[in-house]
């Protein structure tokens, strides 16, 4: 029996966030697709795996993986509390986490100790390495938000003291302005970074999935190499040029 078949004989179950991702993950009726979608389907055809979708919440998808209940999800190692338990794809694409504000707030924010005071809005079950010991501590205020759009329409409203702002990857938000005319025309980002990491998926560690990682992984490889993978980016995230 050959390594392929040996991978193959059983589906790969990946969770996908409910509410999506975009553009890493978008969900509508009739399909879902987007830049880790196209990307693991083209890997996976490729490699002779068979896939399912599952639509969970974050903090679900994470507990459906611990009990390996599903096989993978979206995550980035650098995000994980502890990376060393799973297995992990090459990374895919990098994600980078940045400030917004609405057009009428008043921000000077040149680094992260200016945050202090202000409240953060973020995705729920999401982590920010950069500002944890600011949230744990309680001088920068977090208050979560279900998906990317409610955190951004939250901001729609000028904050009485100009103190809120919302934390999200770049791409994310880029991509929701280019889609909703109100949350493009009313804010803005602000350039302070507030980290990048590679986006991946997050593998339930056993025999089988080590077997489907190491071929997804020379797959993965072999679209990076083949320039497959950058015109799956390119198709999500249009060019400034």
């Amino acid at each position: 029996m050959s390594f392929n078949a040996i991978a193959s004989e059983k589906p790969l179950v990946v969770a996908l966030p409910d509410a999506g991702y975009p553009p890493y993950v978008i969900v509508n009726e009739s399909k879902v697709t987007g830049i880790l979608v196209e990307s693991i389907k083209r890997a996976s055809q490729n490699a002779g795996i068979t896939m399912e979708f599952q639509f969970l919440p974050e903090k679900r998808s994470l507990k459906a993986l611990q009990e390996c209940s599903v096989d993978a999800r979206m995550e980035s190692a650098l995000y994980s509390d502890a990376p060393d338990e799973y297995l992990w794809s090459h990374p895919i694409i990098e994600i980078e986490d940045v400030l917004i504000a609405n057009n009428e707030d008043y921000h000077h924010i040149e680094d992260i100790e200016d945050l202090v005071g202000h409240e953060l809005i973020a995705h729920i079950g999401y982590s920010y390495p950069a500002l944890q010991g600011y949230f744990d501590s309680g001088t920068i205020i977090r208050s979560d938000r279900y998906n990317e759009r409610e955190m951004l329409r939250s901001l729609l409203r000028p904050s009485p003291d100009s103190r809120r702002l919302a934390v999200m990857d770049r791409n994310v938000a880029t991509t929701l302005f280019n889609n909703d005319n109100q949350l493009r025309d009313n804010l803005r980002f602000i350039e302070l970074q507030l980290g990048k990491a590679p986006l991946q998926f997050q593998f339930c560690d056993n025999a089988e999935n080590a077997k489907r990682a190491a071929l997804l992984n020379e797959q993965l490889t072999l679209l990076k190499e083949s320039g497959e993978l950058l015109s799956i980016k390119k198709a999500f995230i249009p060019s400034n040029e």
